[in-house]
């Protein structure tokens, strides 16, 4: 890189992928996730996020074109980036549950692919009830 050439961050590498990735362009997509996540994991500090979506997106990549075992394990990085984030990420977590259930199906391991879709059924659940609390909640002290 010229003295004079600043580096791209994670996220325009990710962009950049993500409109290869809409035009077809696979190939190059999935070398731009992979410099955005080598960026991202770089400067970690604060993008947990931002490093479990690079792997979600290599798993959606990869599974567009039948691999799906290296879907299966982009997809569980990404779950245990997302596991070990602060804060509420059990939507992130269920989704992530569920492309990897949906993987697993296609591969034939079919009690995987059960175990995971229920973990993530039951964390949905939880969600919704935690949610229905709170609207409850806050609808009776508006009353």
């Amino acid at each position: 890189m010229d003295a004079g050439e600043k580096e791209n961050t994670w996220e325009e590498l990710f962009e950049a992928g993500q409109q290869h990735y809409i035009n077809g362009q696979l190939a190059e997509a999935e070398q731009l996730f992979m410099t955005a996540l080598v960026a991202a994991k770089r400067v970690r500090q604060g993008i947990s996020d931002g490093i479990a979506l690079i792997y979600s997106r290599l798993g959606d990549l990869c599974s567009e074109r039948h691999e799906f075992q290296k879907a299966e394990n982009f997809y569980r990085n990404a779950l245990v980036e997302y596991e070990n984030m602060q804060g509420d990420r059990a939507v992130d977590i269920c989704i992530s549950l569920k492309r990897i259930s949906e993987v697993c199906r296609i591969q034939s391991k079919n009690r995987q692919a059960s175990n995971l879709a229920g973990r993530s059924r039951r964390l949905l659940d939880a969600k919704i009830k935690t949610l229905e609390k709170t609207f409850q909640s806050n609808w009776e002290e508006s009353a």
